[in-house]
Protein backbone atom coordinates (compact mmCIF):
# COMPACT_ATOMS: atom_id res chain seq x y z
CA UNK A 1 0.00 0.00 0.00
CA UNK A 2 2.88 2.19 0.97
CA UNK A 3 4.49 1.21 -2.27
CA UNK A 4 1.07 2.34 -4.57
CA UNK A 5 1.17 5.68 -2.40
CA UNK A 6 4.40 6.22 -3.31
CA UNK A 7 3.81 5.67 -6.95
CA UNK A 8 0.94 7.49 -6.98
CA UNK A 9 3.09 10.18 -5.28
CA UNK A 10 5.79 9.85 -7.95
CA UNK A 11 3.24 9.87 -11.28
CA UNK A 12 1.69 13.67 -9.67
CA UNK A 13 5.05 14.89 -9.30
CA UNK A 14 5.59 14.51 -13.15
CA UNK A 15 2.54 15.21 -14.09
CA UNK A 16 3.33 18.63 -12.23
CA UNK A 17 6.75 18.92 -13.47
CA UNK A 18 5.36 18.29 -17.45
CA UNK A 19 2.65 20.86 -16.82
CA UNK A 20 4.98 23.40 -14.98
CA UNK A 21 7.83 22.48 -18.03
CA UNK A 22 4.51 22.93 -20.75
CA UNK A 23 3.28 26.21 -19.43
CA UNK A 24 7.19 27.40 -19.17
CA UNK A 25 7.52 26.42 -22.42
CA UNK A 26 4.44 28.41 -23.68
CA UNK A 27 5.61 31.49 -21.31
CA UNK A 28 8.86 31.40 -23.36
CA UNK A 29 7.38 31.37 -26.83
CA UNK A 30 4.80 34.27 -25.37
CA UNK A 31 7.68 36.37 -24.51
CA UNK A 32 9.72 35.71 -27.82
CA UNK A 33 6.62 36.61 -29.81
CA UNK A 34 6.52 39.60 -27.61
CA UNK A 35 10.20 40.18 -28.62
CA UNK A 36 9.13 39.82 -31.84
CA UNK A 37 7.06 42.19 -32.38
CA UNK A 38 8.85 44.51 -30.32
CA UNK A 39 11.36 44.38 -32.69
CA UNK A 40 9.19 45.13 -36.18
CA UNK A 41 7.77 48.09 -34.42
CA UNK A 42 11.43 48.99 -33.90
CA UNK A 43 11.79 48.34 -37.86
CA UNK A 44 8.76 49.71 -38.59
CA UNK A 45 9.75 52.74 -37.18
CA UNK A 46 12.70 52.91 -38.58
CA UNK A 47 11.78 52.53 -41.85
CA UNK A 48 9.07 55.31 -41.45
CA UNK A 49 12.02 57.28 -40.30
CA UNK A 50 14.48 56.76 -43.08
CA UNK A 51 11.26 57.09 -45.59
CA UNK A 52 10.52 60.75 -43.86
CA UNK A 53 14.33 61.43 -44.31
CA UNK A 54 14.17 60.44 -47.84
CA UNK A 55 11.29 62.81 -48.62
CA UNK A 56 12.73 65.76 -46.26
CA UNK A 57 15.96 65.56 -48.41
CA UNK A 58 14.12 65.88 -51.51
CA UNK A 59 12.11 68.92 -50.38
CA UNK A 60 14.78 70.74 -48.73
CA UNK A 61 16.62 70.13 -52.29
CA UNK A 62 13.36 71.50 -54.52
CA UNK A 63 13.47 74.33 -52.50
CA UNK A 64 16.98 75.17 -52.18
CA UNK A 65 16.82 75.06 -55.86
CA UNK A 66 14.21 77.46 -56.31
CA UNK A 67 15.73 79.55 -53.67
CA UNK A 68 18.98 79.88 -55.84
CA UNK A 69 17.12 80.84 -59.13
CA UNK A 70 15.38 83.55 -57.08
CA UNK A 71 18.81 84.65 -56.31
CA UNK A 72 20.91 83.96 -59.16
CA UNK A 73 17.68 85.88 -61.30
CA UNK A 74 18.19 88.97 -58.84
CA UNK A 75 22.04 89.26 -59.04
CA UNK A 76 21.95 88.79 -62.98
CA UNK A 77 23.16 91.37 -64.87
CA UNK A 78 20.61 93.56 -66.65
CA UNK A 79 21.44 93.75 -70.43
CA UNK A 80 21.82 97.59 -71.29
CA UNK A 81 19.16 97.48 -74.03
CA UNK A 82 19.95 101.14 -74.80
CA UNK A 83 23.00 100.47 -76.76
CA UNK A 84 20.46 98.70 -79.40
CA UNK A 85 19.04 101.25 -80.91
CA UNK A 86 19.36 99.53 -85.16
CA UNK A 87 18.37 101.30 -88.07
CA UNK A 88 14.58 101.86 -88.54
CA UNK A 89 12.58 102.60 -91.67
CA UNK A 90 8.96 104.32 -90.52
CA UNK A 91 6.46 103.99 -93.02
CA UNK A 92 3.33 106.11 -92.62
CA UNK A 93 0.36 104.79 -95.05
CA UNK A 94 -1.72 108.42 -95.47
CA UNK A 95 -5.06 108.81 -97.23
CA UNK A 96 -7.04 112.48 -96.57
CA UNK A 97 -4.72 112.47 -92.94
CA UNK A 98 -4.93 116.52 -93.04
CA UNK A 99 -5.94 116.76 -89.69
CA UNK A 100 -3.23 114.11 -87.77
CA UNK A 101 -0.35 113.69 -89.82
CA UNK A 102 1.79 116.72 -88.70
CA UNK A 103 1.11 115.63 -85.24
CA UNK A 104 2.68 112.30 -86.06
CA UNK A 105 5.62 113.49 -87.75
CA UNK A 106 6.51 116.25 -84.93
CA UNK A 107 5.83 113.26 -82.54
CA UNK A 108 8.72 111.36 -84.69
CA UNK A 109 10.99 113.98 -84.40
CA UNK A 110 10.88 113.99 -80.77
CA UNK A 111 11.74 110.49 -80.31
CA UNK A 112 14.13 109.72 -77.55
CA UNK A 113 16.06 107.88 -80.79
CA UNK A 114 18.68 108.91 -82.97
CA UNK A 115 17.80 110.83 -85.53
CA UNK A 116 20.26 109.91 -88.16
CA UNK A 117 19.14 105.65 -87.59
CA UNK A 118 15.46 106.80 -88.52
CA UNK A 119 14.48 106.75 -92.08
CA UNK A 120 10.81 108.61 -92.52
CA UNK A 121 8.62 107.47 -95.34
CA UNK A 122 5.14 108.75 -96.15
CA UNK A 123 2.95 106.71 -98.69
CA UNK A 124 -0.11 108.91 -99.92
CA UNK A 125 -3.20 106.54 -101.02
CA UNK A 126 -3.91 109.11 -103.56
CA UNK A 127 -5.18 111.88 -100.90
CA UNK A 128 -7.45 114.85 -102.10
CA UNK A 129 -7.08 117.28 -99.11
CA UNK A 130 -3.58 118.93 -98.30
CA UNK A 131 -2.20 116.05 -96.47
CA UNK A 132 0.80 115.71 -99.40
CA UNK A 133 1.38 119.75 -99.05
CA UNK A 134 1.64 119.22 -95.04
CA UNK A 135 3.94 116.26 -95.60
CA UNK A 136 6.66 117.98 -97.89
CA UNK A 137 6.88 121.11 -94.90
CA UNK A 138 9.90 118.12 -93.64
CA UNK A 139 12.48 116.59 -94.83
CA UNK A 140 11.28 113.13 -95.56
CA UNK A 141 10.53 110.74 -98.21
CA UNK A 142 7.39 111.31 -99.94
CA UNK A 143 5.82 108.51 -101.84
CA UNK A 144 2.56 108.79 -103.84
CA UNK A 145 0.11 106.56 -105.76
CA UNK A 146 -3.69 106.41 -106.61
CA UNK A 147 -5.94 104.93 -104.34
CA UNK A 148 -5.67 101.39 -104.20
CA UNK A 149 -6.18 101.09 -100.44
CA UNK A 150 -3.60 100.94 -97.44
CA UNK A 151 -1.44 97.63 -98.02
CA UNK A 152 -0.70 98.64 -101.07
CA UNK A 153 0.24 101.79 -99.89
CA UNK A 154 2.64 99.73 -97.15
CA UNK A 155 4.29 97.49 -99.70
CA UNK A 156 5.11 100.27 -101.73
CA UNK A 157 6.84 101.89 -98.65
CA UNK A 158 8.10 98.40 -97.66
CA UNK A 159 10.17 98.28 -101.37
CA UNK A 160 10.84 101.73 -101.64
CA UNK A 161 12.68 101.56 -97.68
CA UNK A 162 16.64 101.00 -96.59
CA UNK A 163 16.64 99.43 -93.25
CA UNK A 164 16.35 95.81 -91.99
CA UNK A 165 13.72 96.98 -89.22
CA UNK A 166 10.34 98.22 -90.45
CA UNK A 167 7.99 100.38 -88.44
CA UNK A 168 4.65 100.75 -89.94
CA UNK A 169 1.72 103.07 -88.00
CA UNK A 170 -1.31 105.20 -88.89
CA UNK A 171 -1.13 108.77 -89.55
CA UNK A 172 -3.08 109.61 -86.86
CA UNK A 173 -0.93 108.09 -84.25
CA UNK A 174 1.18 110.61 -81.30
CA UNK A 175 3.97 108.41 -80.59
CA UNK A 176 5.22 108.82 -76.67
CA UNK A 177 9.02 110.34 -76.38
CA UNK A 178 10.38 106.09 -75.27
CA UNK A 179 8.11 104.40 -77.91
CA UNK A 180 10.27 103.48 -80.59
CA UNK A 181 13.31 102.65 -77.79
CA UNK A 182 10.74 100.15 -76.35
CA UNK A 183 9.49 98.94 -79.80
CA UNK A 184 12.97 97.36 -80.71
CA UNK A 185 14.25 96.64 -77.28
CA UNK A 186 12.54 92.94 -77.82
CA UNK A 187 14.46 92.50 -81.06
CA UNK A 188 17.66 92.07 -79.13
CA UNK A 189 16.52 88.80 -78.79
CA UNK A 190 17.33 86.96 -82.82
CA UNK A 191 14.52 84.40 -82.27
CA UNK A 192 11.88 87.26 -82.67
CA UNK A 193 10.64 88.30 -85.96
CA UNK A 194 8.17 91.27 -85.28
CA UNK A 195 6.95 93.36 -81.94
CA UNK A 196 4.02 95.69 -81.60
CA UNK A 197 2.67 98.16 -78.85
CA UNK A 198 1.25 101.32 -77.76
CA UNK A 199 2.24 104.70 -79.08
Amino acid sequence: MARLNKGIQDSNDKISEVKASFFDCMVLVKKETFKNLSRLKCTMKELIMFLASICFAILFSFILFVFSIVIAALFKKVKNTSAFTPYLSVIIPTYNEEAGIEECIKSLYQQNYSKEKIELIVVDDGSTDKTVDIIRKYPIKVLTQEHKGKSEALNLGVKSSTHDFIVTVDADTIFDKDCLMHLVRPLMDTTIGATTGNS
